[in-house]
C-alpha cells in the first residue's frame, strides 16, 4: 500500500474523530484474524465511539470511527453503531461504516479502494466498571459498487472502555 493511501485513510479517521462528541466516550482495541476464507492473517483494530446520540428503551445509537489493519491491508471508516443491552452485564452491538481501503503488496484485492463498507456484529460482557470484553465478526466489501466484489471477513477479540 502506498503512503498516499495510508495518509488518506488516517486523515479521514482523524477528521471524524475531531467532530464533537456527546456525553461519554468509548475506546476499543481489538486483535483477531482477517481473511478467514483465505490464508488467515493477524488483524488489529482500534475504534473510537461517541456517547449515545440517540436512545430508546432497548438500544442506544452512537457514532464510531475505526481503523483496521493486518500486515497486508489497511481499512479506515466511520458510521453509526448500535448497542442493545441484554441485562446489566451483556450487550449486543452492530455497526455499518463507510470508509476507504488500501491493499498492501500481498493484500486482498477487494475490487476498489473507495467506497469500502464494513458491517460488524458483536457481543460483549462487562468485566469491570466501564470495561467490556467481547467478540466481533465483520465483513468488508465494496457492496457491488465495483465490477469485482469479493469481500473479506474478520473475527476479533475486543476490549472496550467507556470514559
Amino acid at each position: 500500500m502506498t503512503t498516499t493511501r495510508r495518509v488518506r485513510a488516517l486523515c479521514l479517521c482523524a477528521a471524524l474523530l475531531a467532530t464533537p462528541q456527546a456525553g461519554a466516550f468509548e475506546f476499543a482495541a481489538a486483535v483477531g484474524m482477517d481473511n478467514l476464507r483465505g490464508d488467515g492473517v493477524a488483524d488489529f483494530a482500534v475504534e473510537a465511539r461517541t456517547g449515545p446520540l440517540f436512545a430508546r428503551s432497548r438500544f442506544e445509537v452512537a457514532l464510531a470511527v475505526a481503523i483496521e489493519a493486518d500486515d497486508h491491508d489497511l481499512w479506515g471508516g466511520a458510521g453509526p453503531i448500535v448497542f442493545v443491552p441484554l441485562g446489566e452485564r451483556i450487550r449486543l452491538e452492530a455497526s455499518v461504516m463507510l470508509g476507504g481501503y488500501g491493499e498492501g503488496e500481498w493484500g486482498n484485492d477487494l475490487g476498489s479502494e473507495f467506497p469500502m463498507f464494513r458491517s460488524q456484529l458483536g457481543v460483549s460482557v462487562a468485566v469491570a466498571p466501564g470495561w467490556w470484553l467481547g467478540l466481533a465478526a465483520n465483513h468488508k466489501s465494496n457492496a457491488s459498487t465495483a465490477i469485482d466484489n469479493p469481500g473479506v471477513e474478520s473475527v476479533l477479540l475486543v476490549l472496550a472502555h467507556r470514559f
